[in-house]
């Protein structure tokens, strides 16, 4: 036979004080709203427009995507997007393979053929890997190189490369 589960007693419920009534607690619900709309008006500040403020906000005002830039991942159009802005494509945030010549570690989704292969060495990319079965690519590829690779009818889409995990 089991023995009966026993109940706990329970903790003698706190009372709090009374809040602060009249011209103090009023003045502190003022001060409390007044510092509320400084921090929305804050937050509501007109974005940076200069080179070096957009590369330490780390954003880039859009405009509407490509049907191109549409086959891009969003750190890697982010990327493209800062050189265009005349910064440095590349932010710790982003989390990009970079190699040497500072070339990016992607794969590419795409009908794998010569012609394609070709046009990713011609870019200054690097070929890693390919596997026509699978439509996969692996390469190192510049910034630069990325949106003319993405026009191409063949390629149906670009992200930075996968890593393997391991427990």
């Amino acid at each position: 036979m089991m023995p009966e589960p026993q109940a706990f007693p329970r903790s003698p419920a706190v009372a709090l004080p009374p809040a602060p009534a009249g011209p103090r607690r009023q003045a502190t619900l003022v001060a409390g709203a007044l510092c509320f709309l400084l921090a929305v008006a804050a937050c509501e500040a007109a974005p940076p427009q200069s080179p070096s403020q957009l590369a330490f906000s780390g954003t880039v005002p859009r405009k509407a995507a490509t049907p191109a830039e549409a086959k891009l991942n969003s750190r890697l159009l982010a990327a493209v997007d800062r050189m265009r802005a005349g910064v440095s494509p590349f932010s710790v945030r982003d989390g990009l393979d970079l190699d040497a010549e500072q070339r990016v570690l992607v794969d590419i989704t795409a009908e794998v053929t010569p012609e394609l292969l070709d046009a990713i060495a011609a870019r200054g990319g690097v070929v890693v890997s390919h596997f026509a079965r699978y439509d996969a690519i692996r390469a190192w590829t510049p910034i630069e190189a990325m949106i003319p690779l993405a026009e191409r009818d063949d390629v149906r889409g670009i992200r930075p490369a996968d890593h393997p995990v391991t427990r």
